[in-house]
């Protein structure tokens, strides 16, 4: 999907955003097995996914032509989350850095460094390795076939860095 807006958008609205992102997801129902551990990520990812569609999307403007070879090459094509699966891509995302924030007390939430792709969206920040989790962007590669179990294991050491 693209949040373009997030780039565009001031540091303000950034943050009233982040703010309605927190309040919303806070009130979102996620089924009974949602306990907000890291161990049910994967299992309430996999009850959202059923609402996502990925359609055929043009290459973006900025990917490399030996990408766009390799994309053709292996009968494959550039995907992207209908407009339609917004609201779903919100809740794994919201659901993911939950899970994260609830577990590790270190972390919390806050917004996308300056000068980074993920500039001004929701992140999870505190991990001892310096990274901070985009959880749109870890949201959208779930939900569109990622391993939840291996992404989880990934973050888990990145919080001892």
């Amino acid at each position: 999907m693209d949040w373009w807006f997030f780039a565009e958008g001031t540091e303000d609205e950034a943050r009233e955003f982040l703010e309605r992102f927190l309040d919303d997801g806070a009130a979102m129902e996620f089924g009974t097995t949602a306990d907000f551990s890291l161990a049910s990520v994967p299992e309430v990812v996999d009850t959202i996914r059923p609402e996502v569609e990925l359609i055929d999307a043009p290459p973006p403007a900025d990917a490399p032509d030996w990408v766009r070879e390799v994309v053709t090459e292996h009968g494959g094509g550039f995907r992207d989350f209908a407009e339609t699966s917004r609201s779903a891509v919100l809740r794994a995302a919201y659901y993911l850095g939950a899970s994260f924030v609830s577990t590790y007390p270190v972390l919390r939430w806050d917004l996308g460094r300056e000068q980074r792709p993920e500039v001004r969206q929701p992140v999870v920040t505190g991990f001892a390795s310096g990274e901070d989790l985009v959880v749109l962007g870890g949201a959208e590669a779930l939900l569109a076939g990622g391993d939840a179990v291996a992404v989880v294991a990934r973050w888990r050491d990145a919080v001892a860095g």
